[in-house]
């Protein structure tokens, strides 16, 4: 998918979910409920999720989401084949933790998700 934060080229997710939201500077109803808006903006923000992580694939994406702001490349929602980029930051990351035994080797995956913001 070609996503990149912070210059860094992170695994492809499982989940990529985009959530486009109109930025207002005023919104009001008149008398007869007609809307009166005034959008100035579009911001994209995007959920991802990634199943079956390795220890270092999850550092490598939580160390790349981990300053207060980051740029970001990610695929276009309007455009296939296209791509967005723009600073965002992340929201709340949650890991969970899965534990096999690969020949006789306990071994840990994580699935991770979390949001990204655009400012």
């Amino acid at each position: 998918m070609g996503i990149k934060f912070g210059g860094v080229s992170i695994p492809d997710p499982s989940e990529w979910n985009p959530s486009i939201a109109d930025v207002d500077e005023s919104a009001e109803r008149d008398a007869t409920s007609v809307l009166h808006r005034n959008r100035v903006g579009q911001k994209i923000n995007f959920g991802f999720k990634w199943n079956c992580l390795t220890w270092a694939e999850m550092a490598l994406i939580l160390n790349a989401v981990n300053s207060d702001s980051f740029t970001a490349v990610c695929p276009d929602p309007y455009q296939k084949g296209g791509t967005r980029s723009g600073t965002y930051y992340a929201g709340d990351r949650t890991a969970t933790t899965k534990y096999y035994w690969i020949d006789k080797e306990e071994v840990a995956r994580f699935d991770l998700s979390f949001n990204i913001i655009e400012f």
